[in-house]
């Protein structure tokens, strides 16, 4: 599924998220696979490991399970810079696809800032909060929150809040 930026803008705005000042930049965006942001994260994960692995932590999954995530540090490596960067990461591949002879889009993920409810299921976060964002090919917006690797859905009043964000 292929969106112009003002397509995109209105099916933002259509789920209730006020996107008039999102920062859309590219002409024609293309929406990802469901796995997409994982393996996205994955990669940067795997480079922060090789490159600096003192930025990574384990976090306990429960029932014996871990999994390696970004090291949480207030205004240095908090959730904006973890998706901020993450982001960047996933953009060096769509410039480096697009530069082997791959299409040259934008996707429909990007950084968005909102208001966190505070639920079991986001780990009780609350407040001002950044999460990466995506479309995948069936349509479904869907936000991944970058500090754990997880998938997420948003409640109505999250998608009001969502002040500001970014595709690319």
């Amino acid at each position: 599924m292929t969106f112009t930026a003002d397509e995109l803008r209105q099916n933002l705005a259509l789920r209730g998220i006020p996107a008039h000042g999102w920062q859309l930049a590219d002409a024609r965006y293309e929406t990802v696979a469901d796995d997409h942001l994982e393996e996205v994260w994955q990669a940067w994960i795997d480079s922060l490991r090789a490159n600096a692995s003192e930025l990574l932590t384990t976090y306990d999954l429960g029932g014996g399970k871990t999994r390696t995530v970004p090291r949480w540090k207030e205004e240095a490596g908090d959730c904006d810079d973890h998706a901020l960067i993450c982001f960047a990461h996933a953009l060096v591949g769509n410039w480096l696809g697009a530069v082997r002879g791959g299409a040259a889009v934008g996707r429909t993920f990007g950084v968005a800032f909102y208001h966190a409810v505070a639920r079991a299921e986001n780990r009780n976060r609350a407040g001002g909060h950044a999460v990466l964002w995506f479309i995948n090919h069936q349509g479904v917006f869907r936000v991944f929150e970058p500090a754990d690797g997880n998938t997420q859905e948003w409640l109505p009043a999250e998608y009001m809040s969502a002040t500001f964000g970014i595709c690319a």
